[in-house]
């Protein structure tokens, strides 16, 4: 389901009776349910669903998320009573991780010591 026009207030949207009773309906028809939230750190949205979702899945961005500013995060969401159930490495890009490419160079210098 996709959110459709961004309201003015989002935060408050999520303390609305609508939101806790969209959340019943989908627990009875839905096997699983995945809130997709923002940045913990940024934005306060993802604290307020912490009365809604007793569980979560910590998504690190990978090569920018700072090791520090992830333990504040899951510091927050384990003060909202959050339970992690783990973490995922998103944005990861596999070619960052190679060997690098060899090859062959023809390069010639001469020294030329006036010192001695």
């Amino acid at each position: 389901m996709t959110s459709g026009q961004r309201p003015p207030n989002p935060a408050e949207l999520l303390n609305t009776p609508k939101l806790s009773d969209f959340l019943q309906w989908a627990q009875k028809n839905f096997d699983q349910i995945v809130i997709d939230c923002p940045a913990i750190l940024p934005v306060s949205d993802t604290l307020l669903w912490g009365k809604y979702v007793p569980r979560a899945v910590f998504v690190i961005k990978y090569g920018q998320t700072n090791a520090k500013l992830a333990q504040v995060a899951l510091d927050k969401l384990q003060k909202a009573g959050i339970k992690i159930l783990g973490a995922v490495i998103g944005h990861y890009r596999p070619e960052g991780l190679s060997y690098g490419k060899y090859g062959y160079y023809r390069t010639y210098a001469y020294y030329n010591d006036d010192k001695k």
